[in-house]
C-alpha cells in the first residue's frame, strides 16, 4: 500500500495539503509523528517512508518471518497537541479500522496481516500495493479527466467492492470514497484504501453522531442530516465518475453539478447522463436503492458503448465544408435544426469555428454581444462586476483571480495571488476591495489599487461557499459547509454574528441592500431571514419544492428572489413571506444564478443549460433568452471510442454549453454571462 501525500486529520480525518499545520475541517494541530526503530514488532524491517499522515506515517518493510514479503505498515502516533480525550479516540478508531479490515477478502481490498502495540504506538500491517492514488493518476492527464471506457471500467471495478461492503451483515458504508482513496496498479487494478470513517450501518439510528467525510465527495447527509447509508456511498461514486469524466474538482464547488458533458470530442450516452443525475441527488431516496442497479446501468452503458465502437464509420473527410449560420445577433434563435440537438445526443463534436468574439459587430439591440473573456483562466467559478462597471473579476481552480475590462475582455492588471482555490468572489460596494472565498476553508481580501492582502479571515471550520458585502463595505457574510453564516469586520477579523440556526451545510447568505437583514439557505428548501445586527429569526420561507441553491435581494430590500433545484424561481415578499412569481421554463435546469437588474423590474437567471433567461420581476414571464453560449462544431470520429448516430462528412451542429452564472452590469446596461470552461460573453441587456 502507498500513500498520497496529503494529510489526515486524527480528530476529523479530512485530507490536508502535505504543508498544512492545520486542518481545514476542524482547525485542529496538525502534528508530527516521531519516526520508530528499523526493525518493529522484532519481525519487520522498515525500509522507507511511503506518506505521511494526520494519524502518523506509512511504512514499506520487509517481513522478515515470511521470506521478506514486503508489506506496508500504518502508524498511529499520539498528537501532542491533542488532548488525551482526542488521542484516546484517534485510536480507537485506527483499532477499529484494524478490526474492520481483518474480516474482509475482497481482491480489491488490501489483506491485513497484523496489528499491535509498539512503544505508545500503534501499528497496522497490511499489503504493499505498488501503484499510485487515482488522484495523483489524473493529476498526470492535460485537464484532469479519463476516457469513458477507462471510466466505466474503473465504475465496475468500484460497484463490485463497494457491493461486497454493503452486503456485509450488517453493511458497512464506506463514507470517503474519492480519488485520494482509491489506489491504481499499472495494469488498471483498483483498490479500496483509507477505512479509517468506514461504519457498520446501524438500523434504526436517525443519523450519525459525527459528520463525516471529504467536502465535494461526501453525501448531504453525512453533515449530520441523517444517517450514512449505502446510498452516501453511492452519491460519493457518482461525484467521483464525475470528476473521472469532466476533470470537474468536486470540492472546490460542493454539490453543483452540470449536466454532463464528455470532453474531448467523446459524446455523450443518456443513460450515462441520467444514471449520475440519480445518483447525485440530494434526496437520497431518489437515488438507486442499492450499488447492484448502479452497476447494472454501468454495464449496459459499457455494452452499448463497445458494441457502438464496433460498427463505428470511417472519418469525416478534413476538407468538408458546411455552411455556418451567422449570428448577426448572438441572442437570437438560429433557424436551423442543429440548435435543437440535445446536449446529451449521441454526437461527437470537432474542431470549433472562430469564436463568437470575432463574429462582425452587433446590433446595439437586447442580447447584442459586446465582448468575450477567456483569460488565463480554464474555468470560471465566479464573476463580478466592479461598481463602476468597467470591470470585471473571475475565479476559478486556480489561485490565480484575474480582472478584466468589460468593453474588450482583456486583463487589465496583473492576477491577484490568492492562497487556494477560490469559489466565490464579492467586489466591495465601494470598490476599494475583493473578497474571495476559498476552499481551504479561508476567505482571503484584496485592496484592489494596490493588490495587498489586507484581511485573511479563518473562523470557518469547512470550506466557504459564498460572500456578500455590508452596505458600507465595513464587514461581510460568508457561509460554510460547517452549517453556520458568519459576519464579520473586514477591518479587525472580529465575528460580530455567528448565525447557527442552519442544520444543515449552507449554500447561499446575501446582505440585503439596506443593509438591514441576512438572507441564507442550507440543504433543503427552506430560506432564513435574520436581523444582521444579532443573528434573531425573522422569517422562514419554505415553497420549493428541492434544495434552494441561490438567493438575491431585490434593489429595494422588500423582495427575494430564490432559485432552487427544482427548476423555478420564486420571487417573494420579506414582509410577510408572500410568493409574488415564479418564473419557470421547461427548458432550463436548476437555477444556479439569479441577478436583479438596478431598476428592480427584471431579473437574468441561468443553469443547467445554455440559455440565460431575463423576466419581468413582477410577472414572472420570460422576456427574452439569450442564447449566444452556442459554438459551430464539425462531427469527426474519436480516437478511442466512437459513439456516433449516421452522418455525413458535411454534417454540422451546434454545441451547447452549460452556463452556470449570470450577472447584471451595476449601471444596468451590460450582462456577463458564462462559467465553466465556457467564454464569458459580455451582451447588452436591453
Amino acid at each position: 500500500m502507498s500513500i498520497s501525500a496529503s494529510r489526515l486529520c486524527p480528530v476529523c480525518q479530512t485530507s490536508n495539503p502535505p504543508q498544512a499545520a492545520f486542518c481545514f475541517g476542524c482547525g485542529k494541530p496538525l502534528g508530527q509523528s516521531p519516526i520508530p526503530s528499523d526493525l518493529l514488532h522484532q519481525r519487520y524491517h522498515l525500509l522507507h517512508k511511503l506518506g505521511t499522515g494526520g494519524f502518523g506515517a506509512v511504512y514499506q518493510a520487509e517481513d522478515r518471518q515470511l521470506g521478506k514479503r514486503l508489506v506496508a505498515i500504518k502508524e498511529m502516533s499520539p498528537v501532542a497537541t491533542l488532548s488525551p480525550q482526542e488521542n484516546a479516540e484517534s485510536a480507537e478508531a485506527f483499532r477499529k479500522e484494524a478490526l474492520l479490515l481483518a474480516e474482509l477478502m475482497h481482491p480489491s481490498l488490501p489483506r491485513i496481516y497484523d496489528h499491535f502495540l509498539e512503544n505508545g504506538q500503534w501499528y497496522l500491517v497490511m499489503d504493499y500495493i505498488e501503484g499510485e492514488t487515482l488522484e495523483d493518476y489524473l493529476a498526470q492527464t492535460v485537464d484532469g479527466s479519463l476516457p469513458l471506457d477507462e471510466v466505466l471500467d474503473m465504475g465496475l471495478q468500484l460497484c463490485d467492492v463497494l457491493d461486497y461492503l454493503h452486503t456485509r451483515q450488517p453493511p458497512i458504508i464506506f463514507r470517503d470514497l474519492k480519488p485520494l482513496n482509491i489506489m491504481r496498479t499499472a495494469t488498471g487494478h483498483l483498490y479500496l484504501i483509507d477505512f479509517g470513517i468506514a461504519r457498520h450501518l446501524k438500523p434504526g439510528q436517525a443519523k450519525d453522531t459525527i459528520a463525516f467525510g471529504s467536502p465535494g465527495y461526501a453525501a448531504p447527509e453525512q453533515y449530520g442530516k441523517s444517517q450514512t447509508t449505502p446510498r452516501s456511498d453511492i452519491y460519493s461514486l457518482g461525484v467521483t465518475l464525475y470528476q473521472l469524466l469532466t476533470g470537474f474538482d468536486p470540492s472546490l464547488k460542493p454539490f453543483y453539478f452540470a449536466p454532463l458533458v464528455l470532453p474531448h470530442n467523446q459524446a455523450t450516452p443518456q443513460i450515462l447522463v441520467d444514471l449520475l443525475a440519480q445518483m447525485l441527488q440530494m434526496d437520497e431516496e431518489k437515488r438507486p436503492a442499492s450499488i447492484h442497479e448502479v452497476r447494472t446501468e454501468l454495464q449496459k452503458i459499457a455494452g452499448v458503448v463497445t458494441k457502438t465502437w464496433k460498427k463505428a464509420q470511417p472519418a469525416p473527410s478534413t476538407n468538408a465544408v458546411a455552411a455556418i449560420p451567422t449570428l448577426s445577433n448572438p441572442g437570437q434563435t438560429v433557424p436551423s435544426p442543429a440548435l435543437t440537438v440535445p446536449l446529451t445526443t449521441a454526437t461527437s463534436w470537432g474542431t470549433p469555428v472562430p469564436a463568437l468574439s470575432k463574429l462582425p459587430p452587433a446590433s446595439p439591440s437586447i442580447g447584442s454581444l459586446r465582448c468575450s473573456y477567456q483569460g488565463a483562466l480554464t474555468d470560471q467559478y465566479s464573476t463580478v462586476w466592479s461598481p463602476d462597471s468597467l470591470q470585471l473579476a473571475s475565479s476559478g481552480p486556480s489561485n490565480l483571480i484575474d480582472i478584466w475590462n468589460a468593453a474588450n475582455g482583456k486583463s487589465v492588471r496583473p492576477m491577484l495571488i490568492s492562497k487556494g482555490n477560490s469559489t466565490a468572489i464579492a467586489w466591495s460596494p465601494d470598490k476599494a476591495y475583493l473578497a474571495a472565498a476559498l476552499a481551504n476553508r479561508i476567505v482571503q481580501v484584496w485592496d484592489t489599487a494596490t493588490g495587498k492582502t489586507v484581511q485573511i479571515y479563518t473562523k470557518h471550520m469547512h470550506s466557504v461557499t459564498a460572500l456578500s458585502w455590508s452596505p458600507d463595505s465595513r464587514s461581510l457574510v460568508s457561509s460554510s459547509l460547517d452549517k453556520s453564516v458568519q459576519i464579520w469586520d473586514l477591518k479587525t477579523g472580529a465575528t460580530l454574528v455567528n448565525y447557527q440556526q442552519h442544520h444543515d451545510v449552507v449554500y447561499c447568505a446575501a446582505w440585503s441592500p439596506d443593509g438591514r437583514y441576512i438572507a441564507s439557505v442550507g440543504y433543503g428548501a427552506a430560506i432564513h431571514i435574520w436581523d444582521a445586527r444579532n443573528g434573531r429569526l425573522l422569517l422562514t420561507y419554505s415553497r420549493h419544492s428541492a434544495p434552494v441553491l441561490i438567493v438575491r435581494w431585490s434593489p429595494d430590500s422588500q423582495s427575494l428572489a430564490s432559485g432552487s433545484d427544482d427548476k423555478n424561481i420564486h420571487i417573494w415578499s420579506v414582509v410577510d413571506g408572500r410568493c409574488l412569481a415564479i418564473c419557470h421554463n421547461d427548458e432550463i435546469g436548476q437555477i444556479q444564478s439569479i441577478s436583479w437588474s438596478p431598476d428592480g423590474t427584471r431579473l437574468v437567471s441561468c443553469g443547467g443549460t445554455s440559455i440565460v433567461s431575463i423576466w419581468d420581476a413582477s410577472s414572472g414571464q420570460e422576456i427574452f433568452a439569450y442564447r449566444g453560449h452556442v459554438v459551430a462544431t464539425e462531427l469527426k470520429p474519436l480516437s478511442s471510442i466512437h459513439y456516433l448516430t449516421t452522418t455525413s462528412e458535411s454534417q454540422l451542429a451546434q454545441r451547447a454549453h452549460i452556463v452556470s452564472m449570470a450577472v447584471w452590469s451595476p449601471d444596468g446596461e451590460w450582462i456577463a454571462s458564462g462559467g465553466g470552461s465556457n467564454r464569458i460573453h459580455i451582451w447588452r441587456a436591453n
